[in-house]
């Protein structure tokens, strides 16, 4: 099987997964040998947006500066051999940024990017009881699982640490001086030149981000190793990417090596959310068999056809969660997208998608995707519905739903009046729905009406003070790839800088039209 490693990591490893797909990545793919020569010699700023992180905390996404990217993704890709090879020997990971088609290191590997595993999941997959089976393994005859979650992880990364987990910490800091190259000091300033040149935090959204935690988190690992060693403590551990799980013999051992544990962690600079630790007695790995009660309720509406059954399985999924099956509800959307058709009682369950956005809007992206799929059976009732959560979002800065909320608008041909344009576009705090929203407002027309016609002239006034290194970069580049409102004011932008003067020259946009 021929794996294009290169397509993988810039085509789906670039833009958030968590985007909906107006966004593309796709021409920036095809043109990418055509930029590599391009410098690019100042730091650069990202886009940031927000996802719901659970039901109660958010966290922030970032699509850096495709002008200092594209010089991180050809590091990667030109070392990717070597970085395989420090992953292969971490024994502890469940994360490992390769995928693997066998259980052999040797075995065809490829970037274990998520959107490609989503859009190619035949060839890629899952890789959850596989992971369970492997914790149950290593936990076995351990009494207690210590279970720790690290803090803001990739926000909370000190970019100089990359060069401690590769030549260690003693000599990174003698490297100051001589400046001798190596994997962690080139990743270092790679990175930081995608964000601001800063030392605190990497950017979570592209793939590299988690090749580059990953490689920090196997010295960490070999640190942790050693705390059996050095304390004659018998102990395992594993972990998906921040989330470890510590496996113990005795309670008083895991009391013994805790602080120890936080120890090593702190001198990386990373810290544990200690209100999410847990200390586990055993059994502490379980697993609910969802598909199986969710069967019954699927085979049994597949026979009949029926309101009932539907409804049925809603409250199945409804009972799931309120007994803590965290994706309960994520599951039933992809079952119900793949093996039910929906459209005999469609009206029933439209009651039951609002009320899953209203609760858990960490879902909207699966809920949408359902809408969209049979988005010619949605009743009027339902798009005034997704239009009075997409103002909710809009107004409480649940930016990511809002973006899915008002490309499901799209999709079900959603008649925006100018006055609700208005409304939304003044509400909005983040370019990628305001890039979203002027799409709506040319696509419909309504671009020459006198209320948003004055409303787009102050927004290309306040864009012209910023420059292609900012955070506006790319809702200045999208602006004139299209052609709104006085585009042209925009062109000086391009004239002083030559990397996005390419991206003008050879068509690249990343929105869809």
């Amino acid at each position: 099987m021929k794996i294009n490693i290169e397509e993988q990591l810039v085509k789906y490893g670039y833009l958030p997964e968590q985007l909906p797909p107006i966004f593309s990545s796709e021409k920036f793919f095809e043109n990418y040998r055509n930029l590599l020569d391009i410098p690019q010699k100042n730091a650069c700023e990202c886009v940031t947006f927000t996802i719901s992180k659970n039901d109660q905390s958010r966290r922030n996404i970032k699509i850096p500066n495709p002008a200092k990217q594209i010089h991180l993704f050809n590091y990667v890709l030109s070392m990717h051999k070597e970085l395989e090879s420090r992953f292969s020997n971490n024994r502890h990971t469940l994360s490992n940024p390769f995928y693997y088609f066998g259980e052999r290191y040797e075995d065809i590997s490829m970037f274990n990017v998520p959107l490609f595993r989503e859009k190619k999941p035949k060839i890629v997959k899952s890789t959850y009881i596989k992971n369970l089976k492997d914790k149950m393994n290593e936990s076995m005859g351990y009494k207690y699982c210590y279970k720790i979650d690290l803090a803001n992880f990739y926000d909370s990364i000190y970019t100089h640490s990359i060069e401690w987990s590769v030549i260690g910490r003693e000599e990174a800091k003698r490297n100051i001086r001589v400046k001798n190259d190596n994997l962690g000091k080139s990743l270092d300033e790679l990175v930081r030149g995608t964000n601001s040149n800063e030392t605190s935090g990497i950017p979570t959204g592209p793939f590299t981000s988690r090749i580059i935690s990953e490689l920090l988190l196997v010295k960490i690992n070999e640190e942790l190793e050693d705390l059996s060693k050095i304390h004659s403590i018998d102990f395992k551990f594993m972990h998906y990417v921040d989330d470890y799980e510590f496996y113990f013999r005795s309670e008083y051992d895991v009391h013994k090596l805790k602080n120890k544990i936080i120890e090593i962690f702190e001198s990386y600079r990373l810290k544990i959310n200690e209100n999410k630790s847990q200390l586990l007695l055993y059994p502490y790995h379980s697993i609910r068999d969802i598909k199986s009660e969710y069967d019954y309720y699927i085979e049994k509406y597949n026979t009949k056809k029926d309101e009932h059954s539907l409804r049925l399985l809603f409250f199945k999924a409804d009972e799931l969660t309120n007994l803590g099956e965290k994706g309960a509800y994520k599951y039933l959307y992809k079952m119900l997208y793949n093996r039910v058709d929906l459209r005999n009682c469609w009206t029933a369950i439209e009651p039951f998608l609002i009320g899953h956005l209203l609760i858990r809007p960490s879902i909207s992206q699966n809920i949408v995707e359902l809408i969209l799929k049979y988005m010619d059976l949605v009743s009027e009732r339902l798009s005034k519905e997704i239009f009075r959560n997409l103002e909710i979002s809009m107004n409480n800065h649940l930016h990511n739903e809002s973006q899915w909320l008002l490309w499901s608008l799209i999709k079900i041909n959603y008649d925006f009046t100018v006055f609700e344009l208005e409304h939304l576009y003044k509400k909005c705090d983040d370019d990628i729905t305001k890039i979203i929203l002027l799409s709506i407002i040319y696509k419909s027309g309504k671009d020459s009406e006198e209320k948003l016609s004055s409303l787009l002239k102050e927004e290309i006034e306040h864009l012209t003070t910023f420059n292609f290194e900012s955070d506006k970069w790319l809702i200045l580049h999208e602006w004139y790839m299209n052609k709104w409102l006085c585009y042209k004011k925009l062109e000086p932008h391009y004239n002083r800088n030559k990397f996005f003067q390419a991206l003008k020259k050879n068509k690249v946009s990343f929105l869809l039209t």
